[in-house]
Formats: structure tokens, C-alpha cells, sequence
């Protein structure tokens, strides 16, 4: 349920989603982190916590480029450990050390010739920087967007794998505890994103899945491949209080079907027939309020008198043109 008034659905807005701004907002962090931490790497005694197989650092005193670095890109409180610190540094020292030893062993140069140059070569550090491609950013960036919907309730960002990981498998959700009820031949696709509609005595729950994909390619292909399969697995869903869609960003969607003989987008071709049932239907972040709204609103006409829903309806219609 909307739980805004009229009035204040007319007031609500929610600017478009940038990936490529916020993109390169995170690509700038990951290169001054990585330079930091070759700084950290330089200093003889932090080098020395860094190598250390101790189990305990509650118990020193930790040098102060440590404090810096975790207050700088990590959350930090009175309460965060020296253990934490130290964990979060050594991972981050050990990412990147297998990608400098990797480096200097393809090309015959001692490890500390080629920080160097990570250190004082700008272009040369790009190499070396984390891709946020790589760390789910545009995944995490979507889930913060929806979040902030006045008709998504108890939004969900759900882990990838594991036990607690949720599946759609021939309509129906599973858990990962579950997977061995799998067929073999069926390879199920997890779930990203998972949140609620709620309007009186009933829910309408939503379960998605996120992709972002820029250029054509092998793994693009694949990507594309994982939301085709998600949408066999979901057409074939029956229960009217569930929704699956696949939020797919980037321009790799908006390119054409190329094994059609007549054009059309990839993001046309996932909602047609052979994909698209009648609890599934896929979108893309620019067009989410506008068809989610649409998928409510015929929901509520299903399973609610007219006069009920009329100022719900009302809202709904209003937010579709939230974005600006």
C-alpha cells in the first residue's frame, strides 16, 4: 500500500538512475584506495601486521595509516576492532599482491619495480584498481534505488548463494537448502532482489533478478542467457500472488535479437511469448516504476472491489511519473 497521500505521490520524485556516473564515482575511490594501500605496503611496520599470522591484534596498538585507511573507505565506529581493521586491510593487501606477483611474473620484474609504478603511473594503477563491474556495484546502486519506492515494502538484497539464497524453479520460489530437489538437466537461477505490495488482507510479492550488461561478448551472451532461462523457470508460475521480472540495464538490452528475422530489442524479445507468462514480465530501471505500477494496479482489480481501490489506483497513476 502506498502510504503517501495524494498530494504527497504529487510531490514525490526520485531522480533517474546514473550507472555510469555513480560508475565512475566508485572508479575514482578504488584508485585512491589503491594507492593508500601501497602506502600502507611501503611502511616497514604495517607491512610487518600484514605478514603476521597472528590471530590477535585486540591487544596492540595499531599504527595510525591503519585508523586512516578503514575510517576513509570503510564504516568506522567506536565499537569497529582492531581485529576488523586488520582483516578488512589484509584482504585488500592480499587482492592485491596476487595481482602484482601475477603481473611481475609474466613480465620478469621484481614485485617492488612494478608497486612503484602502480604508485606513480596513472594510467599503469588502472590495471591494478578493483573493476566495480567486478564487485556487483551496478547491483548494489539498483537495490538502493528501489529501496527509496514508496509502493516497495521490506526490500530484499538477497545472497547469491548458499543456504539462505532463494530460486525460481518451474514457477515455484526454492531455497538454496533445496537445491537437491533439482532436475539435473535444470539449472536453476537465483534471485537478486525480493520485496512486497501489501493492500489490505493481501500481498503481491516480487522476486527479480539484475543484470547490467554494456557490450556484446561471451560472458554479455551468458548474462543474457541467465535472464532467458529465469523467465522459462518463472512462466511457468501459477500463483497469482507472485510477480518475477528481470530488471535488465545497459545498452547490450536495448541491441537487437540478431536470431529473429524480424528486428527487435533484447528487452522486446524477453517479454514475448516464449519467455513472458502471466506472473512474469521483464523491464529495465528506466521503465520499472511505469510497468511494476501497471502489473499493481491489475492486481488489485483482480482481487478488489472497485470502490476499494479507487484512491489506491489514484496514487499508483500519480507515481508512474515519479522520475525525473
Amino acid at each position: 500500500m502506498v502510504n503517501l497521500t495524494i498530494s504527497e505521490c504529487g510531490d514525490f520524485n526520485i531522480s533517474k538512475i546514473n550507472y555510469d556516473e555513480e560508475e565512475a564515482k566508485i572508479r575514482e575511490r578504488n584508485i585512491n584506495l589503491l594507492y593508500d594501500l601501497i602506502r600502507i605496503i611501503k611502511d616497514n611496520n604495517c607491512l610487518e601486521i600484514l605478514r603476521s599470522d597472528s590471530k590477535n591484534y585486540n591487544n596492540i596498538k595499531l599504527p595510525n595509516k591503519f585508523i586512516t585507511f578503514y575510517k576513509r573507505y570503510y564504516q568506522y565506529n567506536k565499537k569497529t576492532s582492531n581485529q576488523k581493521i586488520v582483516s578488512i586491510i589484509k584482504s585488500e593487501y592480499k587482492d592485491l599482491m596476487f595481482k602484482v606477483q601475477s603481473y611481475s611474473q609474466s613480465w620478469l620484474l621484481e614485485e617492488d619495480y612494478t608497486l612503484n609504478a602502480v604508485l606513480t603511473n596513472s594510467m599503469f594503477s588502472r590495471t591494478f584498481a578493483k573493476d566495480p563491474g567486478k564487485q556487483t556495484f551496478h547491483q548494489h546502486f539498483a537495490a538502493q534505488w528501489l529501496t527509496l519506492l514508496p509502493f516497495v515494502e521490506e526490500f530484499q538484497e538477497l545472497p547469491s548463494g548458499g543456504n539462505n539464497a532463494l530460486y525460481v524453479y518451474k514457477g515455484k520460489i526454492v531455497e538454496g537448502k533445496d537445491k537437491k530437489k533439482f532436475d539435473d538437466k535444470v539449472i536453476p537461477k537465483s534471485i537478486d532482489f525480493s520485496w512486497k505490495y501489501r493492500f489490505k488482507d493481501k500481498t503481491l510479492n516480487f522476486y527479480a533478478t539484475h543484470k547490467h550488461t554494456k557490450l556484446s561478448g561471451g560472458s554479455q551472451d551468458n548474462q543474457y542467457r541467465d535472464v532467458q532461462d529465469f523467465h522459462l523457470q518463472a512462466k511457468q508460475c501459477i500463483d497469482t500472488n507472485l510477480c518475477f521480472l528481470s530488471i535488465t540495464d545497459g545498452p547490450y538490452y536495448l541491441l537487437d535479437e540478431t536470431t529473429l528475422k524480424i528486428p527487435t530489442t533484447k528487452l522486446k524479445h524477453l517479454n514475448s511469448p516464449l519467455f513472458k507468462g502471466k506472473q512474469n514480465f521483464a523491464t529495465n530501471i528506466d521503465n520499472f516504476i511505469e510497468e511494476t505500477i501497471i502489473y499493481i494496479i491489475k492486481w488489485l482489480e483482480s482481487n478488489f472491489i472497485k470502490e476499494e481501490i479507487e484512491e489506491e489506483v489514484k496514487k499508483l497513476n500519480i507515481l508512474k511519473n515519479a522520475v525525473i
